[in-house]
């Protein structure tokens, strides 16, 4: 019987082997079965590769394991970072506010110094005077301080109701001025209105005025406010129960006008009626 030391594959270690009767060796280190049958061509039948890959698995299992492990404790730090930087932006937002406030409070006692200082005054809001009587807006402006006021009549187009009225106020060139503007006491003043005499009136509706006395019409049209009224006479001819009564009527060349329409008081009125 010859003898022939043959190595482990798996791990290296030395086996012995009869290689004229055919035996099965067994490696003592890692269990490795080897099959020898004629000397020349080795069979392997490697047990433990379900034991490697038991351990591949375990140790596949292993690192996975690990990776998780970082990632979750990188996710930790990312959540701690993120929570870091919440807390710093809170925290500067809140100093932005008290410092805003502090600075605010600052500047409006500065500036309320130097209101006081170069005694400075306030008018109020340039809308609480729009559509007031003239007279009234003078007395709150010189009750304010203000002492160089101008009062500017306006012959713009306007209604009845708008006479004396006041259209704008400016202030040191300011039309549009609020309760947080100051100025000093000689600063010009403009006040515009609508002047007391003028502005525009309603006649009526056309149609309430044929066949009636035109004598009637004349004097409602006077009362309204027209100054320029011309009568013009008809002959009544054979209807002498028309004696007269008004014809037509025509306002600033209008014949049809109603409730709405407004006149110039110096729009010229033509009534046209019978002869009494």
């Amino acid at each position: 019987m010859k003898l022939q030391q043959q190595k482990c594959s798996n791990c290296g270690a030395l086996l012995d082997l009869d290689v004229e009767d055919t035996r099965i060796a067994f490696c003592p280190y890692c269990g490795g079965k080897y099959l020898f049958d004629d000397g020349k061509t080795e069979h392997t039948i490697n047990e433990n590769v379900s034991k490697n890959i038991n351990v591949t698995k375990t140790v596949h299992n292993l690192y996975t394991d690990e990776v998780e492990l970082l990632k979750e404790k990188n996710k930790d730090k990312n959540k701690s970072f993120n929570r870091m930087l919440i807390c710093i932006s809170v925290c500067v937002a809140f100093l932005a506010i008290i410092v805003g406030l502090l600075w605010g409070g600052i500047s409006k006692s500065i500036k309320q110094r130097e209101i006081e200082e170069k005694g400075l005054i306030s008018a109020g809001n340039y809308r609480d005077f729009v559509d007031e009587n003239y007279q009234d807006v003078e007395a709150q402006l010189k009750a304010a301080g203000f002492t160089n006021i101008e009062l500017v009549e306006v012959a713009d187009d306007y209604l009845e109701e708008e006479r004396g009225k006041v259209k704008s106020v400016s202030i040191g060139g300011k039309t549009k001025f609020k309760k947080r503007d100051y100025f000093s006491s000689d600063t010009k003043v403009i006040i515009s209105f609508y002047k007391k005499d003028g502005g525009l009136i309603i006649a009526g509706n056309s149609e309430d005025f044929i066949g009636q006395d035109y004598e009637t019409v004349t004097a409602n049209l006077k009362a309204a406010g027209f100054t320029n009224i011309e009568l013009v006479e008809i002959s009544a001819g054979l209807a002498l129960w028309k004696k007269g009564e008004v014809v037509s009527i025509s306002i600033g060349g209008k014949t049809t006008f109603y409730n709405a329409d407004y006149f110039s008081p110096d729009a010229k009125v033509v009534i046209s009626h019978y002869k009494k």
